[in-house]
Formats: C-alpha cells, structure tokens, sequence
C-alpha cells in the first residue's frame, strides 16, 4: 500500500502543462485529462463555481476511504487531480469482446466495495445521486467511485441525474433508496455486462419508457443471475442501507465460494 503516500506527495503539475495532456473524457460539467499512468486532471468547466464547491466539499468531507478514488491535490484554476483508473463500464466492454472472462468472485468483491464506498457517502450525509458502472474505477484490482459534483449534499437538491436505466421516480429526487435502486442496476451490468433494459438505448423516450416499467414494479428477469435476489430487493425497496446491502450481498458470496470449494475438494481455508 506504499503507492498512495508515494501519489500524495508528487508535485502538482503547472497550469501550462495541462494545456496539453491528452482528454480522456468529456461530461457535462468537466473534462478529465491523463496527467501520467496513475493520476488525471479533472478541469471543470467556466461558470460551474456549484459543483467546484460540492466536489470538494464531499472530497474534504470522506477523507481516505479504500474505496473512493483519491483526492491528491487542486490547481491554482480550480482544477483537481485524482487517483487514474478505468472506467468500470469499460472494464466490462473489453470483457464482452475479449477472450477472457471476469471471475465471477471480483465481480462480488466489485459489488462489495461498491456498496462500501457509498455506505461511507451515505454516512457523511452526502447522496451520490448518479450511482452507475461509468461512476465506478477499477484501480489496481480494487473499485473505487468517482464524480460527486452532483451529489446531494446534507439534503440539498442534487445537480446530477441518474441514468435513464437506473431511476425509479422518487421524492425527493435523490436519497439512500434512489442510490439503492441505481446500485442494483451497477449489480446487474457488472453480472451481465449491460444495463437493464439495454434494448430500450437510443429509443425514443427510453428513459420515460422505463421509469413508466419501474413505477410499474416491471423489471428485468434476474432469477438466474447471481445476485440476482439481491438486486431484486434493491429495485423492490428491500433494503434501508447499504450496509445491509452489503450484509446480504457478502453472505451470498461466502456460500457461493463454500459451493465452489466443495466442488473442487477445497474448503474456505484452503487455495483457490
């Protein structure tokens, strides 16, 4: 873990060399920027003093948790440097077209950890309100969460929005539920490889479509799934935290394992 002090303490690059790095991702209020292999830039947009303040207020709120992507300093601009990762979403593209799959334990040790940094959101009375596999990094094996701009912050109205699979209507617009509900849709991608109602992108009015489903308790078929149950429950309201999240997820995981072990001669002290 000698890695992360060893980030902290690298200077922070001048204004001028930012001008030049390589944009790794637009949004909607900031451009990040690859400053070298493991650490980025995230430059905000002019007019967007709102989600400068939020960002940093939740960054020196959380403080270091394993699972939130680092905060490692801010430029004279505003501008702020993080931890590098990928992007879960691709990490899940490259998985669909390439030769290797992903083990089915990471992808409960992802949703572990998921579920872990947004109980510590939660604990620090910040709601991310736009929880989603393109809001997730995998960085050295370990999934850590990104963009808090938007989030809802001691109450407040969030400036972020779910995407148009991951929200069930709700008011207010964005609590520990909604983030519960959008976490079940990250569980179902990171299983299947696509969002819920993937077949509904780039149609007219998919977001309206399925939120209609969703009020409509209509959802996909994850009977087979693993964890199917526990993402059921999260899109049903089952549960009041992440913590609990978590709790059930975690017993799922170990029963599986036990299962595996079993079935190979091993047992959950001995290799893999």
């Amino acid at each position: 873990m000698s890695q992360k002090p060893c980030l902290k303490s690298r200077p922070l690059p001048p204004l001028s060399t930012v001008e030049g790095l390589d944009c790794l991702d637009v949004g909607k209020s900031a451009n990040v920027y690859a400053l070298d292999n493991e650490r980025v830039v995230k430059r905000y947009d002019g007019g967007n003093d709102e989600e400068v303040r939020a960002e940093r207020i939740v960054y020196d709120r959380l403080g270091h948790h394993p699972n939130i992507a680092e905060f490692l300093g801010a430029l004279d601009d505003g501008s702020i440097v993080l931890e590098r990762g990928q992007v879960l979403r691709a990490v899940l593209a490259q998985q669909q077209t390439g030769p290797d799959t992903i083990p089915l334990r990471t992808k409960y040790r992802w949703v572990q950890q998921a579920a872990t940094g947004l109980q510590h959101l939660h604990d620090h009375g910040i709601i991310q309100a736009d929880v989603g596999c393109r809001n997730m990094i995998v960085v050295d094996g370990t999934l850590k969460l990104i963009n808090f701009e938007g989030c809802s912050i001691d109450g407040e109205g969030p400036r972020s929005s779910y995407e148009w699979f991951s929200y069930k209507p709700s008011t207010p617009r964005a609590t520990v539920q909604t983030d519960i509900f959008a976490l079940g849709c990250a569980m179902y991608e990171i299983m299947t490889g696509k969002p819920p109602y993937y077949e509904f992108k780039g149609t007219e009015n998919a977001r309206e479509h399925v939120e209609r489903l969703y009020e409509a308790n209509q959802f996909p078929d994850v009977a087979r799934l693993p964890l199917g149950q526990v993402i059921s429950d999260c899109w049903r309201g089952k549960f009041n935290s992440m913590r609990e999240v978590m709790g059930e997820s975690g017993t799922i995981h170990i029963v599986a394992e036990h299962c595996r072990r079993s079935s190979h001669g091993g047992s959950l002290l001995g290799g893999e």
